[in-house]
């Protein structure tokens, strides 16, 4: 019997063997179903993107991301690149723009949407804003708590 329950226990997925979540993890890896072909052609313009977005290479990865866009207007990924890309270049109002649309599209990624709150309360704080950046940090945390 008590072979069963280890057998049981290491076979089930115990969430104290799957690695945390990281926003460098292929995106679709955080679908539970195979997403439309469309989609899936979205993820992977903003895959690569979010790789133009690692080496500097903002206006490429703006480019993907519109694509992207074009072809899946509810990526709530491209909106979250748009984010991090606005941000990066010092835009934080455009990026809080962004953010408010990815943390709608990602009510069933919380890990994604937690992110959102969270680089949303950076861009507060760049604008000087501590009390809305404070609220935006506090909504990350509340839904992932390894902010």
């Amino acid at each position: 019997m008590k072979i069963f329950f280890i057998f049981v226990f290491l076979t089930s997925g115990c969430a104290l063997f799957r690695p945390s979540a990281s926003i460098d993890d292929p995106l679709l890896n955080f679908y539970t179903k195979t997403p439309p072909a469309h989609t899936q052609a979205a993820l992977r313009l903003t895959e690569k993107a979010r790789e133009e977005i690692h080496l500097g290479k903002q206006s490429i990865a703006i480019e993907q991301l519109e694509k992207a866009l074009t072809i899946d207007p509810q990526c709530s990924f491209a909106y979250y690149f748009l984010a991090l890309s606005a941000h990066q270049n010092g835009d934080y109002k455009k990026s809080n723009g962004f953010l408010e649309k990815a943390k709608q599209l990602f009510s069933s990624f919380p890990f994604w949407r937690a992110q959102s709150y969270y680089l949303s309360g950076q861009n507060f704080e760049k604008l000087n804003n501590e009390k809305m950046a404070q609220a935006q940090f506090k909504k990350a945390r509340e839904i992932d708590s390894n902010l």
